[in-house]
Formats: C-alpha cells, sequence, structure tokens
C-alpha cells in the first residue's frame, strides 16, 4: 500500500502489485458497505483490499486493471465458478 484515502463512501488506495512480470500500480477503491459485509468491521480496510487484491491474483488475474473496485472481484469470480463473498467471510 503506497496510498490510503478515506472520504464519506469509503476508502481509496495507491498500491503496487509485484510479480515475476514486474511491479504494477493500482488504484483500488472499497465502499464501507463491501467492507463490513466481508469482514464486520472486524478487519481494517487495508487488510480487505489486500485480501481481494490476493484472492483475484489467486484465480490466476495477474492483469488487473489499473483502476478498479473491489466490487468487480465478484463478477471476477463468478466466471472462474468461485464466490468471492462466501470466501472472504
Amino acid at each position: 500500500m503506497l496510498e490510503e484515502h478515506e472520504d464519506d463512501r469509503g476508502w481509496s488506495y495507491v498500491l503496487q502489485v509485484r510479480s515475476s512480470a514486474g511491479c504494477a500500480e493500482h488504484h483500488v477503491t472499497l465502499c464501507h458497505r463491501d467492507h463490513d459485509y466481508w469482514t464486520g468491521g472486524l478487519c481494517a480496510p487495508s487488510a480487505t483490499v489486500e485480501r481481494v487484491v490476493n484472492y483475484l491474483l489467486d484465480l490466476g488475474l495477474t492483469n488487473l486493471p489499473h483502476h478498479f473496485d473491489c466490487s468487480t472481484a465478484r463478477a471476477w469470480s463468478r466466471l472462474h465458478n468461485r464466490a468471492i463473498d462466501s470466501e472472504m467471510r
């Protein structure tokens, strides 16, 4: 995590993802609703974003978009016959 910002909708992060192909910077957002749904407020938002990004990388999604919201992980996980909501809780 390089940067964290909070506003009335949630959090935004600038983070680096390192892989064998190199290092890529991403801007990731997380809304309050998804944070509460996935963690019940028991986990820091930054840790939740880290878990979502690691989850996506574990799915094999190594070419993540430059900007994305954590909620899009739901659609991406369904494409791989997985369910992020149950796996994140």
